[in-house]
């Protein structure tokens, strides 16, 4: 009995499958065929046949017959994408100035490619091409990754004219990329703009140009950094009442105790910042900004709760103690001088 109905369970999954692929056979549709003829009478059945054979009026006619053709919308995207990387590859090849004015079109025709963008400015680069650089990388948009920009300027390094510090500042202010303004400013020491930025943009995350100004050591910098200093400084709240609180209700403590610990979480997170400025204050030997920093660290509180309705708060100045401490090393061993 076990086995007959093993077998007709067997029989059944055998005709639901037959029947099932029955069904899609019949629903099934196929394509419609497209081919395209060359320039030179050959018949292409595919855009790669096209491409392979360079033959990219062709690849073009038969991305036109897609976009016609309601059975290839889900591969238009990729066949496009597709013969556009190849015609822009096979155009770089040529190198003549109708090949470059070609590649151009396509990259503003394109959707965005910053990673062609990228494999065509390398293949410029080895050409030592500097005017064709310039060209392909203003085809970059804002989601450029920053290590493509610093290959750019790397590679202009060694030209110090003027025309050329201009054409990258440009390019790195339209794409937004301000760090890159930034080092591009240190590396030529363009005081003005960074006078200008320093007075109003300047920012505790501008690790790079933070070293820059404190390395100067003049004190019209180490006040702005101070003053950005002051700025976060403000944004921490009121300091919890020190000592031992008892309150009437669980919940009015657990509130005070989320108000402690926030405070304290800002405390930590300042004083983090004035950490990193006593560093760089160190490193660059400023002792002016050190001793302006040092001053600067605040007192954190320690929260303890008691029987759910009680708090006591304490002074914890462990911060302020290790950032004296630093200094004084720092004094001692003569990192000032």
């Amino acid at each position: 009995m076990k086995k007959n109905l093993v077998l007709l369970a067997l029989i059944g999954f055998a005709m639901f499958t037959l029947c099932g692929c029955g069904g899609k056979s019949e629903v099934e549709q196929r394509k419609t065929e497209i081919t395209v003829k060359g320039a030179d009478g050959t018949i292409y059945e595919s855009y790669q046949e096209c491409c392979a054979a360079e033959d990219f009026q062709a690849a073009h006619q038969y991305l036109a017959k897609m976009e016609n053709s309601d059975d290839w919308q889900g591969d238009l995207g990729e066949a496009k994408e597709y013969v556009f990387k190849q015609e822009a590859l096979y155009l770089m090849s040529i190198g003549d100035a109708a090949a470059q004015k070609r590649i151009i079109y396509l990259l503003k025709e394109s959707d965005d490619d910053d990673e062609l963008v990228s494999t065509l400015i390398d293949i410029a680069i080895d050409d030592d091409d500097k005017a064709f650089v310039k060209k392909l990388a203003n085809q970059y948009t804002n989601d450029v990754d920053d290590e493509n920009l610093k290959k750019i300027a790397e590679y202009f390094a060694s030209d110090s004219s003027v025309e050329t510090k201009e054409y990258l500042k440009t390019l790195f202010k339209g794409l937004d990329k301000t760090n890159l303004l930034i080092d591009l400013a240190i590396k030529d020491n363009d005081m003005a703009f960074i006078d200008e930025y320093a007075s109003s943009d300047l920012s505790l995350s501008d690790t790079s140009l933070l070293e820059f100004l404190s390395a100067r050591n003049e004190k019209k910098y180490s006040k702005i950094i101070v003053g950005l200093l002051t700025q976060e400084e403000s944004t921490i709240g009121q300091r919890p009442q020190m000592g031992l609180v008892t309150f009437a209700y669980d919940n009015l403590a657990t509130d005070y105790k989320y108000k402690c610990d926030n405070f304290s979480y800002s405390v930590v997170a300042f004083n983090k910042q004035c950490k990193n400025l006593l560093g760089i204050s160190i490193k660059t030997r400023n002792q002016y900004l050190a001793q302006r920093v040092v001053s600067k660290f605040k007192s954190n509180i320690h929260t303890d709760r008691f029987d759910f309705r009680k708090i006591k708060i304490t002074l914890d100045n462990s911060d302020i103690n290790e950032a004296k401490n630093t200094y004084e090393a720092a004094v001692r061993s003569g990192s000032f001088k």
